[in-house]
């Protein structure tokens, strides 16, 4: 099946926006964990 790469796919790029999220969290000084 050619469709098993896609959910590794969006894994990653979700993967992706929470680090960049975290990112912007710290970098604002102010983590809200």
């Amino acid at each position: 099946m050619k469709n098993i790469g896609f959910p590794k796919l969006y894994f990653n790029t979700i993967k992706n926006m929470i680090s960049n999220v975290i990112s912007i969290i710290y970098i604002e000084g102010d983590p809200v964990v």
